[in-house]
Parts: structure tokens; C-alpha cells; sequence
């Protein structure tokens, strides 16, 4: 089992891969908590970000599926 350390320095690597693809990469590699590389295209950004969620609730911390949306006024 990985320790919080490691799961931390793997999670800032793979949101630090998710920014780079939505600011237009090509392709991004990415070291798997299993010890294997990964290379991510923006065809992929769904396994990316399972992967990021899975790490996140590896850590106890809140992982969002979706961006929250605020209404203003109205019902």
C-alpha cells in the first residue's frame, strides 16, 4: 500500500497532467500508483480523471465528478 506522501506527490502529478491537457497538450505521461506509465491524450481525459478521483478517495478527500454550478436568483 502506498503511503499518504506517495499518494499525494501521484495526485499533484496527474492534476498537474489533467491541467496541461486542458490547456491544449498532446499527450501527457503520467507514473501510476501501480508503477507503470501512462500516457494520457485528451481522448482520455475520463481515464485521467477515474484516476485522479480513485487517488483522491485513496486519501479520504472529496472527489467531484462534475464542476459545481451556482444559480443566481430565481428558483
Amino acid at each position: 500500500m502506498a503511503t499518504t506522501e506517495q499518494l499525494t506527490i501521484w495526485l499533484g502529478e496527474a492534476e498537474a497532467a489533467r491541467h496541461a491537457l486542458a490547456l491544449g497538450g498532446a499527450a501527457i505521461s503520467v507514473s501510476t500508483s501501480s508503477g507503470r506509465s501512462v500516457t494520457y491524450s485528451a481522448a482520455k481525459l475520463g481515464e485521467l480523471d477515474a484516476y485522479i478521483a480513485s487517488l483522491k478517495r485513496q486519501l479520504g478527500l472529496p472527489s467531484s465528478a462534475r464542476p459545481l454550478r451556482f444559480q443566481v436568483g430565481g428558483r
